[in-house]
């Protein structure tokens, strides 16, 4: 067995076990419900002489083969009835990809 099949067969397991239903729908094409691992990473600047800003930016872990095509920017995801849209991809590499919506 390849190291991709290897690495598929075990993002496809991890996604059932922690990932939740998402719709996933591109600007062009039709919706799909796929499996993701949502969450909100929280994020912290130091703005120096004791003030700081923070926030969360939401983002959702999916497998890239259950798309027809790339995610691209403006497409959505509905999670928890709450639509996001993808700002950005980052791909792993390994056949899965963080949206950061």
């Amino acid at each position: 067995m390849s190291w991709s099949t290897l690495s598929d067969n075990l993002l496809t397991h991890s996604l059932s076990v922690l990932g939740e239903d998402v719709l996933y729908t591109p600007t062009l094409g039709t919706p799909v419900t796929i499996r993701g691992v949502f969450e909100k990473v929280h994020t912290e600047l130091d703005l120096g002489r004791g003030s700081s800003v923070s926030s969360s930016r939401p983002q959702v872990g999916i497998r890239l083969a259950d798309l027809a095509a790339l995610p691209v920017k403006d497409d959505t995801v509905t999670i928890n009835s709450v639509v996001y849209k993808v700002v950005d991809s980052e791909e792993d590499g390994e056949g899965g990809t963080t949206l950061r919506l």
